[in-house]
């Protein structure tokens, strides 16, 4: 989400100082009347606000109007994240043609997260023909802005054999660049990419390091990954309790895997205390997300038959 930075020149300081320290509502009483006047970053500020419900309630139709507002006035964030709308449908009809035509408008102004959006359309080819090259190619420029969710993306086509001249070790540097950018996605990807590489390139210690960096951050892929690699000491110094900890925080945030393994951890009193109910608590949410192992542990674990 691209935050209207114009908007901290007079007169709108005070706003942006009442922004900063977390006071949304007076941010919002400072820019309304200016967005009303026509400003076009503060009525792009307006649509942070209703989508994020900083300060007003969340409204994504009256996000939505205001982006909109802005995105007439040629003003580029206001027109990516109005596409942004359109690609997901909140507030607005799913239009994935719609989303093509703004983050076009936007790249045409050279803003990178457009960039980005426009090269994840051509990935898929939603509102476009599908064309892996055109996606690179927008992926690319921007990367060169430094967007570090492109960087990740490229990473990927990298390593799926879908970018021009790929090789492992471009996936590795793109992954890289992406994860020192603060990209939690590029974090969890340069992770994967240490701990599945190939016998005598792996590097447990590395893929342990970023998973954490991730898992820090509430990525629940990386939380469980780092929580399996602590109970074995696999590139980190064994750490039961620690583990069971990081599954636990996955396992709470609706992950299912993560749920199944925490019911093992009850069972076996592995890094957390032995505990029957517990086990089959977990195992029975795990087993309610569709996950065939869990729902026939828990079987076995209630007597009733199999299904």
């Amino acid at each position: 989400m691209t935050l209207a930075l114009g908007c901290v020149s007079n007169p709108r300081h005070a706003g942006w100082e009442a922004y900063q320290s977390g006071d949304h509502a007076a941010a919002v009483r400072t820019w309304a009347p200016l967005a009303q006047d026509g400003d076009a970053r503060c009525q792009f500020f307006m649509g942070l606000a209703y989508e994020g419900g900083l300060g007003l309630p969340r409204d994504d139709a009256q996000a939505a109007g205001w982006y909109r507002r802005a995105a007439d006035q040629g003003y580029a964030p206001a027109q990516n994240n109005l596409g942004l709308l359109h690609a997901r449908g909140d507030g607005v009809p799913r239009s994935a043609q719609a989303a093509f035509d703004l983050y076009t408008r936007a790249a045409d102004q050279g803003l990178a997260q457009a960039y980005t959006n426009l090269g994840v359309l051509y990935l898929l080819g939603e509102g476009t023909a599908r064309d892996p090259g055109q996606a690179e190619q927008h992926l690319r420029s921007a990367a060169g802005k430094d967007d570090p969710r492109a960087q990740a993306l490229l990473g990927r086509m990298h390593l799926e054999g879908l970018a021009s001249e790929s090789s492992p070790e471009e996936s590795r540097a793109w992954f890289e660049r992406a994860a020192k950018g603060g990209d939690v996605e590029g974090q969890y990807l340069l992770a994967r990419f240490y701990d599945i590489a190939q016998p005598g390139e792996r590097n447990p210690r590395l893929a342990a390091r970023w998973y954490e960096r991730a898992a820090d951050r509430g990525h629940a892929r990386s939380m469980i990954r780092l929580g399996r690699m602590l109970l074995a000491g696999d590139g980190i110094t064994r750490d039961d309790e620690r583990g069971a900890g990081w599954l636990k925080r996955a396992a709470e945030g609706g992950d299912a895997a993560a749920q199944h393994d925490l019911a093992l951890l009850y069972a076996r009193g592995q890094g957390v205390p032995l505990d029957r109910d517990l086990s089959a608590h977990w195992m029975g949410l795990s087993a309610g997300q569709g996950v065939p192992e869990a729902q026939r542990k828990l079987a076995s674990m209630s007597g009733a038959p199999r299904q």
